[in-house]
């Protein structure tokens, strides 16, 4: 794709025209604009460059890095390029099936080793994941921690906080990241503990893969910027993008965002061959193919120099929006959130990791497949939760799980992993009343190899406090 960067002339006009008719997806109103550096700075002193920008009406997206939206190409204004803004798809091959009883087992967590991060309590505790998709529904107490919607429906009124699904889809991408653990639950998300952050650029009929509404590179850069800066996330999951199209003001708004610290994760997209979507194709982007059961990658899957991981993404366990039964579904769409909750389990251990570190150790513990190296199908190979926690807890004794409070019958619960021949830590617990310790009790945890447990009710009216220790001078405070 190219871009203009000029003097917005009527040359430069017809140039955006010609852009536009190249692209592969269908044109919506307006334009991405990139003011040049000088440009956007001379806008607060510079008077007639002020003028300018107030008859183009620009509407600020990242105004940081000088990039706003216009719904005619401005004149009068230097532009690093004017971009045409397109809309996107979303990667869901829509092949779904009622999965009716547990019977078959959830293959996804296995393949992935994701119990191996359960194990020790690591659940992404507090780390917020912006989900921009089409909305989330509640589901079985799936909780959204914060929500936004971007999409205008015409003259209708515009409530920015009804931020329902009537697509399903981010419903289902929600699920796969934080689906709560419970009795008579058919799937559990990667990462139950994280706080999603539901940011819905993009509308349509029920059960569609037809985006009718917002849906455009406008709305996504909106998000990504909202996810940074005012909703403070630590990962932005996208499971939609541009086919062959590589909207210049997006990868902006990616770059942005990982100069933040933010990591951004994307599926690579569903037309099974070699053509690269967008935002999963650029450099600053983990881009997620699917693999299936058998850890074979999935005949709709993208596969690319670009490719960084692959994940399960086919035939895998989805909340339903509306009616709270099961899907088994398909789809770049789902690996790509499946990643996500990994992500959010590392940062959950270690909240110092950054982008750079996290994708490497992605990589470097990944179950290599497929070429050796990295090659265009698995990118690094298949994610593997367990030699991350591994490669995590590396030279650590022992490491303390948070307190789950929804753990198993409704108990409290943290979860203790020690490396080695270190005792067994005790469990202490501080019942407090007032503000004054009432009762204190020794709890041992039970071990089973290197993973301890302690479970305990809560008793009513009492604020508690808890400590675990391996060694009387080194108490670890809980919760």
């Amino acid at each position: 794709m190219s871009f203009l960067k000029t003097t917005v002339t009527a040359a430069a006009l017809l140039a955006a025209a010609l852009v536009s008719a190249s692209l592969c997806h269908a044109e919506e109103d307006g334009y991405i604009i990139k003011l040049e550096e000088n440009t956007a700075s001379l806008m607060s002193i510079d008077e007639e460059t002020r003028d300018a920008a107030a008859e183009a009406e620009l509407e600020p997206l990242i105004p940081e890095i000088g990039l706003y939206y216009s719904e005619e190409v401005p004149q009068g204004l230097d532009c690093e390029y004017a971009e045409p803004n397109m809309r996107a798809e979303l990667y869901d091959t829509y092949d779904y099936s009622y999965l009716q009883n547990s019977a078959t087992p959830a293959y996804e967590f296995e393949l992935a080793n994701i119990y191996s991060m359960w194990d020790i309590g690591a659940y992404g505790d507090g780390v917020k994941i912006a989900v921009i998709d089409t909305g989330c529904n509640s589901y079985k107490g799936m909780e959204i921690y914060e929500a936004y919607n971007y999409v205008k429906h015409g003259s209708e009124p515009y409530d920015p906080y009804d931020c329902a699904d009537n697509m399903g889809h981010g419903t289902r991408v929600c699920g796969m990241i934080s689906a709560p653990y419970g009795r008579n639950v058919l799937t559990v998300g990667t990462a139950r503990k994280a706080k999603l952050v539901s940011l819905k650029f993009a509308d349509g009929e029920e059960d569609s893969s037809k985006i009718t509404e917002g849906g455009t590179s406008y709305e996504m850069i909106m998000a990504i910027n909202d996810a940074v800066s005012r909703f403070e996330c630590d990962i932005i999951n996208i499971s939609s993008g541009f086919n062959e199209t590589s909207p210049k003001g997006l990868e902006d708004a990616i770059d942005y965002a990982v100069s933040k610290g933010v990591v951004v994760v994307a599926a690579a997209g569903n037309d099974g061959d070699t053509s690269k979507c967008y935002p999963a194709s650029y450099d600053n982007v983990i881009s997620v193919g699917s693999v299936d059961e058998s850890g074979t990658v999935s005949s709709f899957s993208n596969h690319n120099d670009c490719v960084f991981i692959a994940a399960p993404g086919e035939k895998v366990r989805a909340v339903h929006p509306e009616d709270y039964k099961y899907y088994r579904v398909s789809g770049t769409s789902f690996s790509s959130p499946f990643v996500c909750g990994v992500i959010a389990s590392m940062l959950g251990i270690d909240d110092t990791l950054t982008v750079d570190e996290i994708k490497t150790i992605i990589a470097e513990t990944s179950r290599d497949m497929g070429e050796p190296g990295r090659d265009p199908y698995y990118g690094w190979g298949i994610i593997d939760a367990g030699a991350i926690v591994d490669r995590l807890l590396e030279g650590k004794d022992y490491y303390v799980s948070p307190l789950d409070v929804c753990a198993a019958d409704g108990l409290y619960e943290v979860r203790v992993k020690r490396n080695g021949d270190l005792p067994e830590p005790v469990g202490i617990w501080c019942a407090y009343s007032g503000g004054r310790p009432v009762d204190i009790d020794m709890h041992s945890l039970e071990f089973d190899g290197d993973i301890g447990i302690m479970r305990y009710e809560k008793p009513e009216n009492t604020e508690l406090k808890y400590f675990l220790w391996d060694s009387m001078s080194a108490m670890v405070p809980i919760g």
